[in-house]
């Protein structure tokens, strides 16, 4: 499962709780990994989560993710910025504990910093 959104739209104790700058003109990418059993119930999982984003223009934005883990649920976030209203397209690659296979991702946003 993958997102991103403006950091302004986070609300001020999640913000504060993992170092995250509130503004307009930052952008918050959070992936996180599920494992699917084999009764097809699924349960989050570790991993290594490595991504990179770029905007229309192919300027590479700095995109460092870091872990972050709740009780049972591992997810992995990373900001980076924006200069007004911007579309970003990220590359998620992802290696999943005990699996050499690496399964990728890209998606397209379009960010308006208002």
């Amino acid at each position: 499962h993958y997102n991103a959104i403006r950091t302004d739209q986070l609300g001020v104790d999640a913000a504060r709780a993992y170092s995250i700058e509130r503004s307009a003109n930052r952008v918050l990418l959070n992936v996180s990994l599920l494992r699917k059993d084999a009764d097809g119930k699924t349960h989050p999982t570790d991993g290594t989560v490595t991504a990179t984003a770029y905007n229309l223009n192919g300027q590479l934005k700095d995109l460092q993710m870091r872990r972050i883990t709740e009780g049972a649920s591992v997810y992995f976030i990373g900001e980076t910025g924006i200069s007004g209203n911007e579309i970003l397209v990220f590359n998620i690659q992802v290696s999943p504990p005990g699996q050499s296979e690496k399964y990728q991702v890209q998606f397209k946003r379009e960010f308006d910093a208002d």
